[in-house]
């Protein structure tokens, strides 16, 4: 047979268009055979995976050179022009070098020439150009190897990327530019070596842009989001390595292997990290924490003649802002200076002067100096002294001192006085913390001044705040705190505490510290004991736990028992008043149990204690062991069973000469580990210690021959693992828990194995790899093969097999769309490759297929896998598991064969669905509505009791001043007295209305002479009227006359009224009469009972209504014109409290809802100074009025006042007075309603108010007589008919308001008549004219009434009638 060699050539072309050619074997004899096989071309040298001029130098391929101008690493001919003077660098000495000055700028400063110097480059003449990042790009000035570059205008330089601020609260992100050649891919690639030269050039710039969030890349790959800042003392950029995923997990920086100092890096989220010399130091601390004052970005000399990169270097961008701190400024890597009065690091000298505190130097910073420690306790009121270096004195106009104490996340501010420059103390102050688990609470503390300048703490001195009660409950722990705090045991409080808060010491309380002689802690007690029991043989060492347990060793020596039984103290195990070690002596195997009993120092009763747990005296004995044998390298566990195998407080177990390593153990058994066989195969005896006892009884432990593994089967696993494997070999059954190892690369597995016989166990194959990796095709060999079997060391690496690992089976996708369609009883086909290993002995891997939950009979081929699937319809996730490898291609969704299609369920599962979204969007919208309602409900609901409460306010403040009012209009009123008419006026005011003289006042004069004829014939009528029977008919007969009209009716009936009112029985027999008539008439016309008396449409009406006025005179003036005149008076009052309509008479105080005036209205009461018409020297009198009041109505009302106790009759009217405003002595103007300065809406005109000629309060006003100027118009003029026609047509018609009024007496007779006869002469006797008197008689069925009602003739409406009251409910006859 011949043997072969091949050689393989590959195109110059990348790889994906890579050239077939032809394939040469090479034979023995040295043919070439040419076959039909195509093969690659590939070139000798690889230059452009260099991406800078040293890596490609030092890379020691000698067809590559770095091409200056390019940039780029190639080969010679091809780079252009490369014979010329340094344009192609063939050694690692001619790489282009640069340097720039200066190297550092501040980010303030603007536009800074820098100076870079190169050498070894070619030609510049064509020109450079300066980009520095991705910030600015300038032209560049060449000057032979010199260029003159001018860095960014500071409005293009970021203050700080990362300094948080209260300007700015957040970091400002950061965005990489392009990558360059050598970086990942857009697929996120990641280079072979990923701290290789390929990666070192990877720098990245800082531009002002948003962070761009990248998708999630897989384990393992170079982040697109994520990016290294490097540096102790400033940033640079690198690209990052994420050991996790991109939006989180640990990540290094490429360079090196691992991280390398202090590395930072941004995560998606935006948060600021920090990664340590380890991984698992990952922290999150912000930028001046970790000292970072500036930023690098990459200064770039591009040539004109290529475009490309000649060179690069960096230019550091510093911010002394940054520094907060005096030490931080001083001690930075750049010319910052401290100004100390202003409390700011600046670059700029000239902007703080010596004046200013300039600091340049760390020792002349304002600094705290480490003293003694300072302890403060807790809630006491204590000065606190430091002690400083080169504290500035505040300045005019800065504030003072203060110490910040930051306890438990609260700031604590105390004012602080500075003595001089190297001393300060915060004022008395106390300190409280929460807790009474802590005893002492180191605190964060500062000096500030002037608000927030901060004092420098370089040695982090800190005020150290403590209790003496927090857990020190009893004298012993008490008096064993340290002595810096003073605390000491009060015996009287029984509490630890400072001395000046124990009260003064009696012989039953006082105070104990340690300073003090011979002091104990009294009442000692002992809490637990262990163990409890013990060997008599002694040597136990007994624990005792408790409180006040003396406070030093010596007071224990000789003072403690146990059972009665000398216990000796141990000092290495005694702890200060809570713990005593204590080792037993021997005691008589008779001894019975007892308590341990102890004193301190004496044994005074105070002095002593006793447990309440009995200590017993135990023989341990031994039974059995398991198992009785194991191998001669030992590593058995081994169970020895006994008796008070617990007991003692240690046990020692001897295999022969060797000690079994103690696991543990009970009262019944122990449990430990065999030592290896120092003798080999064979017995040995077993020996049990407890304390100072050996067990008597003897066991004997068999070591037999290590096992050995002779075979395995198969010797293959896949490198998932986990496939059954059968070990056969001897003593397999003496390992107790067997397992299986594997090392590769590094890692080691192990995996559990399960003894069946003496010769035979089984395991499962360990992993070779920790993830599943579908590319690895190819076998491995493990590094280290094994098997952990007890302490065998010698099966640890079994070199006796040859044993396989095969790359695991790899399936395809189902489908394009991760989802397989198929019909119910069709197979399910799995393609893949290496589903069979390629093994001998005929033994195949046991494959599992799920679908969903239900496995499948399954049929393994070589390149795919056939499932019959169970009988299922619906999607399912398909699982194929083998070994350890659970992998899913895909899903499948098995079709349905019911009737319904895939349509038809799929349009109902959608009309279902809409439905479904439907009913809850309607639900949805009825919950929202139904919250909305109860909100409104809850709303109103509160308006409606906040409107409840204001309405009661106001009633209550209403009711009070309404009540002071009627006390002022009573008191004038008693002073004046009511105005009443006299009788002569009355009676002629109710018998003939509107008639000042009428004839039956004066003397009967008759022309001529016919005055003796005259008065005999009125003589004789006088007579017939006497007649009843005349005088009926004759009324009866002038009511028949149609011309006949009421007006004559009146005036007929006051006449006879007049002339029958010396015989006014006679007059009510007639009146009888008359009434019966007209009652007759009325039920003959059935009209309603109510309607009658209604109008005075009769004689006998009128003649009644004359008869009451005669009749009531006497009791009107003395008894019921007083109440209704002070009734009129207070209604008055109240309505002019509020705005009146001047022409509607409508008012906001109203007592008749159709007169109320519904709109609100803005008004304000005023008060004038109205001059004294009578006396304008007397004091001015003040008048209360509304700037929203007409000046009629502003007339009225200082009428009101000026003439408050005059009879209306003989006060001057207002129309015929005129209101004068005084400003000073001469300046007076004349209010009117109308003017020339009266405004017109509309075609209306608006009356004039107080509010329209801006009359203030306390102005002074008289009243004069009228007269006309050229300001004012003449009285005359008037609103016009049309106006006021359609303003009246607008108003509704009003209806009277009824109020009740009570007779004086109740005891009076009468009954509807005299409330008839009050109704009718009730209001004569109101002396204010131009108001009328109506009676309205109500019948029903119920209630019948009579109401008395008032008409005012100065309402613009004749039918306008304001209701004064209801009298009284009366039968009516």
């Amino acid at each position: 047979m011949e043997e072969f060699a091949s050689c393989r050539y590959v195109n110059e072309a990348s790889a994906d268009r890579a050239e077939p050619l032809y394939e040469v074997d090479v034979t023995a004899d040295g043919r070439r055979v040419a076959e039909a096989a195509a093969v690659m071309r590939v070139p000798i040298e690889s230059c452009g995976q260099y991406g800078t001029c040293g890596e490609c130098l030092s890379s020691g391929d000698p067809h590559c050179g770095w091409c200056v101008l390019h940039n780029m690493c190639s080969r010679k001919d091809r780079c252009e022009r490369a014979n010329e003077p340094y344009r192609f660098a063939a050694t690692l000495s001619q790489c282009v070098k640069v340097t720039v000055y200066p190297d550092s700028i501040a980010v303030s400063e603007p536009s800074v020439p820098l100076l870079v110097t190169v050498s070894d480059v070619p030609d510049l003449s064509t020109g450079i150009t300066c980009s520095f990042g991705n910030l600015t790009e300038v032209e560049g000035r060449v000057s032979g190897n010199q260029i003159m570059c001018v860095s960014p205008a500071a409005k293009d330089v970021p203050g700080h990327p990362y300094r948080p601020s209260a300007r700015s609260p957040s970091p400002r992100p950061i965005r990489p530019v392009p990558r360059s050649r050598g970086q990942p891919n857009e697929r996120g690639e990641t280079p072979a070596w990923l701290g290789g030269p390929s990666m070192r050039r990877a720098k990245q710039t800082l531009v002002r842009r948003n962070w761009p969030l990248g998708s999630s890349g897989p384990s393992g790959r170079i982040s697109r989001t994520h990016y290294c800042l490097l540096g102790a003392n400033g940033l640079t950029v690198r690209p990052v390595f994420l050991d996790r995923g991109e939006k989180g997990g640990v990540g290094w920086c490429c360079g090196g292997a691992g991280p390398t100092g202090a590395l930072f890096w941004w995560g998606g989220g935006g948060g600021f990290w920090a990664l340590g010399q380890t991984r698992d130091q990952l922290g999150q601390l912000g930028p001046q924490q970790a000292g970072m004052d500036w930023f690098g970005v990459e200064l770039r000399l591009n040539s004109k003649e290529t475009g490309q990169m000649l060179t690069s270097t960096e230019v550091k961008f510093y911010n002394c802002s940054v520094h907060q701190l005096c030490l931080s400024c001083v001690n930075s890597a750049f010319r910052c200076h401290w100004c100390k009065y202003r409390n700011l690091c600046t670059h700029d000298p000239t902007s703080c002067s010596f004046q200013e505190g300039r600091v340049n130097a760390s020792e002349d910073c304002p600094q705290l100096v480490r003293s003694e420690e300072i302890l403060i306790p807790a809630g006491e009121v204590k000065p606190i002294t430091l002690k400083a270096r080169n504290l500035p004195q505040p300045q005019s106009g800065q504030r003072g001192y203060e110490c910040v104490l930051h306890i438990q996340g609260v700031n604590h501010r105390v004012t602080a006085l500075r003595f001089n420059s190297s001393s300060v103390q915060c004022q008395n102050s106390s300190y409280i913390y929460e807790g009474m688990k802590i005893s002492e609470l180191p605190v964060d503390f500062s000096v500030v001044w002037n608000g927030n300048f901060i004092i420098d703490n370089p040695e982090d001195i800190q005020v150290h705040l403590y209790k003496c009660a927090a857990q020190r409950d009893s004298c012993g722990m008490c008096l064993k705190a340290e002595r810096k705090f003073q605390c000491g045991w009060c015996t009287g409080e029984g509490r630890c505490t400072l001395r000046h808060h124990c009260p003064a010491p009696t012989y039953a309380s006082r105070w104990l510290d340690l300073s003090s002689k011979n002091v104990k802690c009294t009442n000692p007690r002992i809490t637990e004991v262990t163990p409890m029991a013990g060997p008599p043989e002694g040597g136990t060492r007994v624990t005792i736990h408790g409180t006040n347990l003396g406070l030093a060793f010596s007071e224990l020596v000789g003072n403690v028992e146990v059972a009665g039984v000398q216990c000796t103290p141990q000092e290495d195990g005694y702890i200060i008043a809570e713990q005593i070690v204590c080792e037993m002596d021997a005691t008589p195997p008779e001894s019975k149990p007892g308590p341990v009993q102890l004193c301190i120092g004496e044994c005074k009763p105070e002095l002593r204690a006793r447990s309440s747990q009995l200590y017993s005296f135990v023989m341990p004995s031994v039974l059995a062991l398991s198992p009785s044998r194991g191998p001669e390298s030992g590593g058995t566990k081994v169970t020895i069973m006994g008796e008070n195998l617990g007991a003692g407080s240690s046990v020692a177990v001897l295999f022969g000469n060797q000690t079994c390593e103690f696991y543990g153990r009970t009262m019944t058994e122990i449990v430990c580990y065999s030592a290896p066989s120092l003798t080999g195969v064979g017995s040995v005896h077993i020996s049990v210690g407890v304390d100072r006892a050996l067990v008597r009884e003897s066991l004997v432990f068999q070591y037999i021959e290590d096992p050995t593994v002779q075979r395995i089967e198969p010797e293959w696993s896949i490198a998932s693992g986990h496939t059954p494997l059968t070990v056969t070999g001897t003593n397999l059954d003496v390992v107790q828990e067997p397992r299986i190892r594997v090392k590769y690369a590094g890692r080691e597995s192990v995996n559990v194995c399960k003894v069946l016989n003496t010769t035979t166990m089984s395991c499962y194959a360990p992993s070779l790899t920790s993830e599943y990796r579908p590319g690895l095709d190819s076998a491995k060999h493990a590094d280290e093969f094994g098997f952990i079997f007890n302490n065998v060391q010698a099966l640890l690496s079994y070199n006796n097999t040859n044993f396989v690992y095969y790359p695991n089976p790899y399936f395809e996708p189902l489908s394009a769309s991760g989802v397989l369609e198929q019909k119910p009883g069709s197979p399910i086909i799995l393609k893949g490759r290496n589903l069979v290993p390629p093994a001998s002995g005929g033994v195949k891997l046991n494959y599992t297929v799920l679908i969903g939950e239900t496995p499948c009979s399954v049929t393994v081929s070589e390149t795919q896998l056939l499932c019959e699937p169970p009988n299922l319809t619906g999607q399912y996730k398909v699982l194929v598991q083998v070994g350890g490898l659970h992998v899913s291609p895909g899903a499948v969704h098995i079709l349905s064969d019911s009737l319904l299609t895939l349509p038809a369920i799929v349009s109902i599962a959608a009309g279902g669905g809409l439905l479904l979204i439907i009913v809850i969007i309607v639900l949805i919208a009825y919950k929202r509505k139904s919250r909305e309602n109860d909100l409104t409900l809850k709303r109103l609901q509160m308006q409606m009791d906040n409107l409840e409460s204001r309405v009661a306010l106001e009633c209550k403040e209403a009711f009070a001043e309404l009540q002071t009012d009627i006390n002022e209009l009573t008191s004038d009123l008693d002073r004046a007295g009511i105005p009443h008419l006299d009788y002569r006026t009355y009676a002629m005011r109710v018998l003939f209305p509107g008639i000042e003289d009428h004839p039956v006042l004066r003397e009967l004069e008759v022309s001529g002479n016919g005055q003796l004829n005259v008065e005999k014939a009125l003589k004789m009528f006088g007579q017939l009227i006497n007649n009843k029977v005349f005088l009926l008919t004759f009324i009866r007969t002038l009511e028949l006359q149609r011309s006949f009209s009421m007006r004559d009716r009146g005036n007929v009936a006051s006449l006879i009224m007049t002339a029958l009112q010396g015989k006014l029985e006679y007059a009510t027999d007639v009146l009888k009469h008359l009434l019966s008539d007209l009652i007759e008439k009325n039920l003959e016309s059935k009209n309603h009972p109510k309607l009658l008396l209604r109008r005075t449409e009769s004689v006998a009406e009128k003649m009644l209504t004359n008869w009451f006025a005669f009749l009531l005179h006497k009791f009107l003036k003395e008894c019921a014109g007083e109440p209704l005149f002070m009734l009129y008076c207070a209604i008055k009052q109240q309505m002019e409290k509020g705005p009146i309509d001047a022409i509607t008479g409508e008012a906001r105080y109203s007592l008749s809802e159709d007169k109320l005036i519904r709109q609100q209205i803005e008004y304000k009461t005023l008060i004038l100074n109205c001059v004294n018409p009578d006396n304008e020297n007397s004091p001015e009198i003040p008048v209360k009025v509304l700037n929203c009041d007409t000046i009629t109505q502003v007339k009225e009302k200082i009428l009101d006042a000026v003439y408050k106790n005059m009879p209306y009759s003989q006060r001057p009217r207002a129309v015929d007075m005129d209101l004068e405003w005084r400003q000073g002595r001469m300046a007076r103007v004349v209010l009117q309603d109308e003017d020339i300065t009266t405004k017109i809406e509309n075609d209306w005109k608006r009356l004039n108010t107080l509010m329209h000629y801006q009359v203030s309060d306390r102005c002074v006003v008289a009243l004069v007589p009228k007269q006309t100027s050229s300001y004012n118009i003449p009285p005359s003029a008037s609103i016009s008919r049309t106006s006021i026609s359609r303003y009246v047509r607008t108003m509704r018609k009003p209806i009277g308001r009824r109020l009740s009024v009570e007779a004086c007496s109740r005891s009076r007779p009468g009954g509807a008549l005299f409330l008839l006869l009050l109704a009718l002469f009730a209001l004569p006797f109101i002396s204010e004219p131009g108001r009328e008197l109506g009676l309205v008689m109500q019948r029903g069925r119920e209630t019948r009434g009579v109401y008395l009602i008032v008409r005012n003739d100065n309402d613009s409406s004749s039918s306008s009638a304001t209701a004064i009251g209801t009298l009284s409910q009366a039968v009516m006859g």
